[in-house]
């Protein structure tokens, strides 16, 4: 498996709204700028999970968030540099 991370030290996601990451919702343009989510982490887990991967996040509020996938690496092709 290939294992990709982005990491910020940005103000943190609360349990409560990690599992609602990658749901497919609309949001309020107020709601967008105050938490930064819209429909791209929903895409993102489709195009990952439909290539065998898996996507998640690691994330407490004052600290940061990592949002974490993978991808087999079997499914990438013969070609791939690492």
């Amino acid at each position: 498996m290939l294992r990709c991370t982005v990491t910020d030290s940005g103000k943190g996601i609360s349990p409560a709204q990690h599992n609602r990451l990658f749901d497919l919702r609309i949001c309020s343009t107020e709601e967008r700028q105050l938490l930064g989510i819209s429909l791209g982490l929903y895409f993102c887990q489709r195009i990952i999970v439909a290539h065998g991967g898996k996507i998640g996040v690691i994330s407490t509020v004052g600290q940061g968030t990592k949002l974490w996938f993978t991808l087999p690496l079997k499914n990438l092709g013969t070609n791939l540099l690492l």
